[in-house]
Order: structure tokens, then C-alpha cells, then sequence
């Protein structure tokens, strides 16, 4: 489909470092997209806190890294605190807070922590299931969809922008997969309210 790139503000593309993020960067750069406005995101799922369960590949961030390096665009990181590990052994506790990296106006970047006090304790201590339910397929939902939300949420130059957020979501992969629209309003859009933030997802 055709989507009208020099529209948007920012171009934020979530990239797990595989072939189906890579692939949409590569897209992007054959439409002729100008790369100042491009920011790639990774989440990493691992946390930032000296883990011991190891959930990604111990190459994955140095190989995003170099990619962003390459093609000149930069590359933010926002994790869920103790990553995979803390959810996974989070035993009547609440969800840890998220983390997430923003970019400064002197070129330094800076390390906000958002949640973490509100909600339930309850108890996990099950690893992720293979179903379309993202409360018990909790790594999508809790360690690379929900960070990225609150990075997106908790940044103010996003307020009265249009922001464009790019992922690769193959309709191949899986019948739910199939039935995502392909360009919609992303759950962080806001509307008609004291605060606007336009955000289209391109899947």
C-alpha cells in the first residue's frame, strides 16, 4: 500500500533485529524516505539488570547497533526492569516498571522510568504459552509491545506531532497474525482530547 511518509514527523520503526524489521527499514529507504525523521526502536527482553535467564540471542543488540550505525539513524532501547526473568519468576508482586531511552536536545540520552506502583500483585511462575492470548503469551505482550507503549506515551515530543509507527508483522506467521489490519490508528493515538498525539500503525 501507498502511505504518504513525508506526512509524518517521526518514523519509528520496531526492530527486533530479524529479517521482517530489517526488511521494513530496507522498505522505507527504497521509497525514498528521509532518514532525519527515522528512529529505530528495540526492546530488549532480556531487562538492563544483570539477568540470569537469557531470552534473546547475546548478538542481537551489537547487530542492531551496527545496523542503525550503518544506515545513520538512531537507535533507542526500552525494556521491562529484570526483562523475561522478573516476569516470568514475579510472584505476588505487581508488574516491574518500565524503561525506556529519550533523546535530549545536547545530543545526550536519558533514561526514564515509568509504572511499576499502580495494579494487583499476583503471580506468574509459568513460561509464555503458544496461544493468541497475550496474557499467558506474555513475552509479546509484556517485554516488546507494552515498553513500547509507554515510551511513546511518556515522551512530550510526540504531544501535537503525527507519528508513524513501522512493524514487521508477517500475515504469514499465523492465522491471528492474518487478521491484523495492515494500517491503523495505533493504540497510542490520541483524539479530541486535552492532549493530541496522532500515531498510525503500518504493519
Amino acid at each position: 500500500m501507498e502511505v504518504d511518509l513525508a506526512s509524518y514527523d517521526y518514523i519509528i520503526c520496531l526492530c527486533s533485529g530479524g529479517k521482517d524489521s530489517l526488511a521494513c527499514i530496507l522498505d522505507l529507504i527504497e521509497r525514498g524516505v528521509d532518514l532525519s525523521r527515522v528512529e529505530i526502536w528495540h526492546h530488549s527482553v532480556d531487562g538492563r539488570e544483570g539477568s540470569q535467564i537469557k531470552f534473546d540471542w547475546p548478538c542481537t543488540e551489537s547487530y542492531c547497533e551496527a545496523f542503525a550505525a550503518h544506515i545513520g539513524v538512531p537507535l533507542y532501547y526500552s525494556w521491562l526492569s529484570y526483562g523475561f526473568e522478573g516476569e516470568l519468576l514475579r510472584e505476588n508482586a505487581k508488574t516491574k516498571p518500565t524503561r525506556f531511552e529519550v533523546p535530549m536536545p545536547d545530543g545526550s540520552v536519558e533514561v526514564r522510568q515509568v509504572g511499576g506502583t499502580l495494579g494487583k500483585e499476583s503471580t506468574r511462575l509459568k513460561f509464555p504459552q503458544i496461544t493468541a492470548d497475550l496474557s499467558v503469551r506474555y513475552c509479546s505482550a509484556y517485554l516488546k509491545i507494552g515498553p513500547g507503549r509507554v515510551a511513546l506515551r511518556n515522551q512530550e515530543r510526540f504531544v501535537g506531532k503525527r507519528t508513524l509507527l513501522l512493524s514487521g508483522e508477517r500475515a504469514q506467521e499465523s492465522p491471528g497474525r492474518a487478521k491484523y489490519a495492515e494500517f491503523e490508528p495505533d493504540d497510542t493515538h490520541l483524539s479530541g482530547r486535552k492532549i493530541e498525539r496522532h500515531v498510525d500503525r503500518w504493519r
